[in-house]
């Protein structure tokens, strides 16, 4: 079936596209308290030099890291709140925690929405930066001309979470230049942001632990744990063997959000944690849907002649390791993925 996405957004009630600033307020509160406990408890852990606690401090820190990083999204997309201006300055607080840069991160996540599984790449962020598969004409290449970062790619297929890190840490996030001139401008401002912010906080958290190494258990450490969960739903929502990459001439944005997205379920308790991000589809749909209403939104869609459509998969380990051996390389006259050649 094919169709347009405008179509597919009548399907959604009015009210799911309006922020509602009760919801937005529960919501908030409930991920600053969850934040706070995971400092608490880290705090706990510290005193009580309780090391055999440190990995579930800085995971369960990781996970709180997570509940922000959504609110900082949804204010990337200037859905949670009527106020841009507040949600601009609520998402550079919110992605404070995880070393986001709100600006790179906004635009370059725009971009993703804008081209979602189009197979086309460019110098600039202004592409699917988000998990875009080489083709294999393009990895035996690179394995000739650039294999260190040939190495890389299989680094990055091979363990997601370090993907993501690199991918968006030192390529993405904190690379002014590969933005256009009105954007860089925001770009450097958030990451200035992010240094004076570090600079000024590093050394509170210093005094008050009492080490340096304070600066890694409270804050380093649990931002690398967020990416486990930023690799896992960034990863898992537009790619499995069911989903393809097209190519420019297949393309379109229906296509795209509808046929290239996937709901990847996890525990209710889990999911409303972190925003039902799980319920990926709608937001494709219409990116200014806030978290809060994503379940009502995917409702819609479902009980619509669009329902059919929506890919749904509960998510499991073993379900995540088999994407992660099967999707590596696109072929592109097979139109599938192809493991990467011995």
């Amino acid at each position: 079936m094919q169709g347009s996405l405008a179509a597919v957004r009548a399907e959604i009630p009015e009210y799911c596209l309006k922020p509602d600033l009760g919801r937005a307020i529960f919501y908030i509160a409930s991920y600053v308290t969850f934040f706070v406990i995971s400092i608490a408890f880290a705090a706990f852990v510290w005193i009580r030099e309780l090391y055999w606690l440190f990995p579930v401090s800085w995971f369960l820190g990781g996970t709180a890291c997570t509940s922000l990083f959504v609110l900082g999204h949804d204010c990337g997309h200037y859905s949670i709140l009527k106020s841009k201006k507040a949600m601009n300055i609520l998402g550079h607080l919110f992605f404070l925690p995880v070393f986001y840069p709100f600006y790179a991160w906004k635009h370059s996540h725009d971009a993703h929405h804008k081209h979602t599984n189009l197979l086309k790449r460019s110098d600039d962020v202004y592409f699917d930066n988000a998990w875009i598969p080489e083709t294999v004409t393009e990895y035996v290449e690179e394995t000739t001309r650039r294999p260190f970062f040939a190495w890389l790619y299989r680094i990055a297929r091979a363990v997601p979470m370090l993907g993501s890190w690199m991918h968006h840490g030192f390529y993405l996030l904190c690379n002014p230049g590969i933005y256009r001139e009105d954007h860089e401008k925001k770009v450097r401002f958030s990451l200035w942001f992010l240094l004076a912010s570090f600079l000024l906080i590093a050394p509170v958290i210093v005094y008050l632990s009492g080490s340096i190494l304070g600066v890694l258990h409270f804050w380093i450490l649990p931002a690398l744990a967020f990416q486990f969960w930023m690799s896992i739903y960034t990863f898992l929502h537009h790619t499995s063997e069911e989903v393809p990459f097209l190519p420019p001439d297949q393309w379109t944005p229906f296509r795209g959000q509808i046929e290239c997205t996937v709901n990847c379920l996890w525990p209710r308790p889990i999911s409303f944690l972190h925003g039902n991000i799980d319920i990926h589809l709608p937001h494709h749909v219409a990116a200014n849907i806030p978290a809060y209403w994503l379940r009502d939104a995917n409702q819609a869609i479902k009980a619509s002649k669009y329902g059919e459509m929506i890919k749904e998969v509960r998510f499991s380990p073993a379900y995540f390791i088999r994407q992660i051996r099967a999707c590596k390389l696109w072929d592109e006259k097979a139109g599938s993925y192809v493991r990467l050649p011995e």
